[in-house]
């Protein structure tokens, strides 16, 4: 069962229906992601919806939003006609385009307006307290100072990216409340080989995920929602911050007060 609350990364929309699509999916992902069992849904991060038309498309929950790029070239390969890939993740946003197992020109058109156009619209977006979403950087062993000299910022960036004392360290976030997660890769370099970053987003209520970095390199990935299954290739899930596994204690481990808006 699909977790409710969660809004899809991207969807992978197919000319095809979607009891054909049901089909290839599944075969795509034991392609890329091997044999599971088929009783067993707590693991899968997609869901195949309906279109008005001749389309049909995968939503896609997984919050790293880029397993999307292994299966669409394979779904590409079973059907007739272009294969796209919506991507809505911040840091991936934009259309990918597929056929016949390879990729084309990126396409010129906003996700959404897309999936509007092919008949397989994103479900409408959930009505969040902004309170309720925010992104911040914990770093783990090192002072404000060091960190701040290996931030390689653009002028805009650091009027609002705020670099204080913390008390594990550092702490990272943006006066503005926009995302802070493309910080974790720049804290590298000599003082910081030793340091570990969180970063740390919120989102849709309770949901809680975070990236654990090295050495500007992810080493870690953990959330709150057991059921989202799949999370960057590169990291490592794990199932517990410093011991603690729900979020008010892992915000306490951190020492990030839960009233981010008093800053």
């Amino acid at each position: 069962m699909m977790p409710t609350f969660r809004y899809p990364t991207c969807a992978i929309i197919v000319p095809t229906t979607r009891q054909r699509l049901a089909t290839i999916a599944e075969e795509a992902w034991r392609e890329v992601f091997g044999a599971s069992d088929p009783e067993d849904e707590v693991e899968k991060t997609w869901e195949v919806v309906a279109g008005t038309g001749k389309y049909a498309a995968i939503w896609d929950y997984d919050p790293a939003g880029d397993s999307a790029y292994q299966v669409a070239p394979i779904i590409s390969r079973a059907v007739r006609g272009t294969v796209y890939v919506a991507q809505l993740h911040k840091h991936l946003y934009g259309v990918s385009a597929y056929k016949g197992g390879r990729a084309l020109d990126d396409v010129v058109e906003a996700p959404l307006r897309l999936a509007n156009r092919l008949g397989v619209p994103f479900p409408p977006s959930p009505v969040v307290s902004p309170e309720a979403e925010w992104s911040v950087c914990i770093v783990d062993g090192a002072p404000p100072d060091l960190v701040n000299s290996a931030l390689d910022l653009t002028p805009e960036d650091r009027v609002v990216v705020r670099v204080d004392p913390h008390p594990l360290g550092t702490i990272i976030y943006a006066s503005d409340r926009s995302p802070v997660l493309g910080v974790p890769s720049m804290v590298k370099g000599r003082g910081l080989e030793h340091a570990t970053t969180y970063a740390v987003e919120r989102s849709h209520g309770d949901a809680l995920t975070i990236w654990v970095y090295r050495k500007g390199e992810i080493i870690l990935y953990f959330c709150t929602d057991e059921r989202l299954g799949l999370g960057p290739p590169n990291a490592d899930r794990t199932w517990d911050i410093k011991g603690a596994r729900d979020v008010d204690a892992i915000l306490a481990a951190l020492s990030i007060p839960p009233a981010l808006l008093g800053w």
